[in-house]
């Protein structure tokens, strides 16, 4: 099997280079490492059925024959394909554009230039084959070299990368779709705070709450520190982060929440800041990053309110039905109570897991007399009373449940 892939926080030039990576190898599978950034999100909400990604876990891991890597060169940022990539039984293939370090990877094809975006290699790679695109493709390819370049106005950005948007613009590149998905290009200055928080960056479990603290200190005043934080929260997948960043001899402070359980405001009212529970900021004088940063730990005890856990959800008891009735009897139960799923036992021991789709389709095919145990869903995912709620929205929504 061949896989597609790219870094796990997929950004456009990841996704663009995913695309034209799949017009060099046709017999490849495209599939996500990990997480994708918000901006990506969108788009594949409205063009997911064009491009055909699928999700690494439907991937079987063991038969990785080949994996063709774009836009990294390094395992750890590869996210669920990390081990594959380290497997010397793997054939790979690296279109990267980053500066090579001591932690990259070495394939059997390995293309890395210091380009401003790494679809630039894979769209030249197109031009020497002579292989066809659509405007669509185009339009992909290059939204992912605008991104990374900044629309060509940052200081990496190369003549090759130049070169490819003129081709991909011949091509039918739609720059008003382009503009519609392009975020506001970071300063040179901004990608480095950004590295610089991503290396400082802490993790802490307070409450069920998963948090980040970031630090950064910098002699100069770099605006748009909000963009950065907002970056490095979809990076870090997190429920809150706080970046404090020392400039020109004021500590700014930053936070950023999606629990309802870290109010941000009340957390930073202390440091004179002002804001929204999911977003506030403050700038405090007269002291160092680290000791802002510990001002902020050692008050979160007491100002993250504890998360909720299965057992505040849960009902209790469980109805449940023996395995060895009909689906007929199966949905009767269901209309009964008002559910649309019940666990199944046998004794004492849940066996699988019988859902109202599952009757609908018994019903469909004149199959209501058959047995529960035919339909039922055996491979059950079971969490503990106090897993928190946000870890369980996580796996239903990983695992298509509900």
């Amino acid at each position: 099997m061949e896989i597609i892939t790219s870094h796990n926080a997929l950004d456009f030039d990841g996704l663009a280079g995913m695309v034209a990576a799949g017009k060099l190898y046709p017999a490849a599978v495209k599939a996500f490492s990990g997480t994708v950034a918000k901006n990506v999100k969108q788009f594949m909400a409205l063009y997911k059925d064009s491009l055909s990604i699928k999700q690494a876990r439907e991937i079987e891991i063991s038969q990785i024959k080949r994996l063709i890597i774009v836009d990294t060169a390094i395992a750890n940022r590869l996210g669920q394909f990390k081990n594959a990539a380290n497997d010397i039984e793997v054939d790979l293939h690296i279109y990267d554009h980053h500066p090579v370090t001591p932690e990259n990877l070495t394939g059997s094809i390995t293309e890395v230039h210091t380009l401003g975006a790494a679809t630039t290699i894979l769209v030249e790679e197109l031009q020497k084959k002579n292989i066809p695109l659509t405007p669509f493709d185009a339009t992909i390819l290059a939204l992912g070299i605008y991104e990374d370049t900044g629309s060509l106005l940052f200081s990496s950005t190369t003549p090759r990368d130049a070169a490819a948007v003129a081709f991909l613009l011949s091509k039918g590149a739609n720059l008003a779709v382009i503009a519609n998905f392009m975020e506001q290009p970071f300063s040179s200055e901004q990608r480095k705070i950004l590295q610089k928080l991503m290396e400082t960056s802490r993790h802490y479990k307070i409450n069920n709450v998963n948090l980040v603290i970031a630090l950064s200190d910098s002699d100069e005043f770099i605006p748009g520190l909000d963009a950065v934080t907002y970056r490095l929260f979809e990076v870090e997948n997190c429920d809150a982060v706080f970046v404090v960043a020392l400039m020109q001899g004021k500590v700014n402070i930053v936070g950023r929440s999606r629990s309802n359980c870290v109010k941000i405001n009340e957390i930073l009212k202390p440091f004179g800041g002002r804001g929204h529970e999911k977003a506030a900021s403050a700038v405090v004088k007269s002291k160092s990053t680290s000791e802002v940063a510990t001002m902020i730990l050692n008050g979160l005890d007491k100002q993250i309110h504890p998360a909720a856990v299965a057992r505040d959800i849960m009902s209790t008891p469980v109805k449940t039905i023996p395995k060895y009735i009909t689906m007929a009897e199966a949905g009767g139960i269901m209309l009964r109570y008002g559910h649309t799923g019940m666990p199944v036992v046998e004794g004492d021991n849940m066996v699988g897991v019988i859902s109202r789709r599952d009757v609908d389709k018994a019903m469909i095919h004149e199959l209501g007399h058959a047995p529960v145990k035919g339909f039922m869903t055996t491979q059950v995912l079971s969490v503990l009373p106090e897993t928190p709620v946000d870890e369980i929205q996580k796996l239903m929504v990983k695992y298509d449940i509900g």
